[in-house]
């Protein structure tokens, strides 16, 4: 799978929700930045690894999406729908949004995982390759881990090889009409 996997999962779910979007509203482009803890953890797990991501400090990121959402609501906003693809950014939207909490806005602020029940996600893992394949199946090849020792080495939970395009779909509908559903809700 490709670097920044989470960026483009974020891009064709919104992708897939303004075409079949039934409550309205604008889908604004993913942010294509975001915090990270993993490379600190991956330097412990995996010295050698060259580390291929970057990232900004939270600080940064909440002080953007501060500011994001104070332009949001001066436009008129009344309700705004964060889906963090890459999960630690969920914990940032979280505290910006706190800022306009007396404002009257409804803000949903949740991982794609949060809309199916049971699911916790992963990073490369069955969750996250299956809805690749659905979405891009271009740019997944199972093949590329066959008989190497580390292929593993940036997968956080279930192994990818029992990821499927179909699982990805499924999952992608549901997730679908749960935006829907939040959304709906005064």
């Amino acid at each position: 799978m490709p670097e920044c996997s989470w960026i483009r999962l974020s891009k064709g779910i919104q992708n897939l929700y303004s075409r079949y979007r039934k409550v309205g509203g604008i889908v604004f482009p993913p942010l294509y930045l975001g915090v990270d803890a993993w490379p600190d953890i991956d330097m412990q797990k995996f010295p050698k690894k060259q580390y291929d991501c970057y990232h900004i400090g939270a600080d940064v990121y909440q002080t953007l999406l501060e500011n994001y959402f104070y332009r949001m609501i001066r436009i008129g906003f009344k309700k705004i729908f964060v889906l963090a693809g890459h999960y630690p950014n969920a914990e940032i939207a979280i505290l910006a949004s706190m800022k306009y909490k007396d404002s009257g806005i409804k803000f949903v602020i949740v991982k794609e995982p949060n809309l199916v029940n049971g699911e916790i996600g992963d990073h490369a893992g069955k969750w996250e390759t299956s809805l690749m394949m659905y979405l891009y199946p271009d740019l997944v090849d199972l093949k590329r881990m066959d008989n190497k020792e580390d292929r593993l080495m940036a997968v956080e939970g279930k192994d990818p090889i029992s990821a499927s395009k179909e699982y990805g779909k499924q999952m992608l509908k549901v997730i679908l009409a749960k935006i829907e559903a939040l959304l709906a809700k005064e």
